[in-house]
């Protein structure tokens, strides 16, 4: 059985596997899930953060490649400039939990993509 967990952002809710929020680990999940929070015995969460954004994130802890942002994964009151600072800050909010001198992967990758350096 897969282990599944329930992440609810603005009432509306997502499943993630155990193999998606280990992902690019440790993170806010692995160690909300994992650990020794309340959540790790109801297997859910709410947060308030954008649904649209998350979406994107989700892809990448499925393992597929973000970006550059495709024009209709960007949020329809976003600018792109505006969609990748938020996915920065919302990515970095999951991915950064382990150390803020050592973003992760797909913190990095955006922080690249917004300075227009990523090929």
């Amino acid at each position: 059985m897969l282990d599944k967990y329930t992440i609810i952002l603005r009432g509306e809710p997502f499943t993630l596997y155990g193999d998606q929020i280990e992902f690019d680990g440790p993170n806010y999940f692995t160690n909300l899930f994992l650990g020794d929070f309340a959540e790790s015995q109801t297997r859910v969460v709410e947060l308030s953060r954008s649904p649209l954004l998350f979406r994107i994130l989700v892809e990448y802890m499925s393992g597929y490649e973000v970006l550059p942002l495709q024009p209709a994964s960007i949020p329809p009151t976003m600018s792109l400039e505006m969609a990748l600072q938020n996915l920065e800050r919302t990515a970095s909010s999951v991915f950064s939990v382990v150390s803020k001198e050592k973003p992760q992967y797909v913190v990095h990758l955006l922080t690249l993509e917004r300075s227009g350096t990523l090929v």
